[in-house]
């Protein structure tokens, strides 16, 4: 996963979001979740995995309308 940080934790805070989301319905696809999770966990490791959560978790909400705010902005421009 070749990512930089700044997609990392926007990654994390739309999948942590995700989890929420599908834990409050009871959804079957909170499994896919975990796994997209673990699976960024395994691409940056489990240390800077942990320093990422403490970072985006206070903030998910935050961090996700900045991206999309961004990336809107960035096609009005095109």
């Amino acid at each position: 996963m070749a990512l930089d940080q700044h997609h990392y934790d926007f990654t994390l805070a739309a999948l942590l979001i995700a989890r929420q989301r599908f834990k409050e319905v009871s959804s079957p696809r909170q499994n896919e979740v975990e796994r997209w999770i673990n699976s960024l966990r395994q691409a940056i490791g489990q240390q800077q995995f942990a320093t990422l959560q403490e970072f985006v978790e206070p903030r998910l909400q935050q961090i996700v309308e900045q991206e999309l705010r961004a990336k809107r902005a960035q096609h009005e421009e095109e």
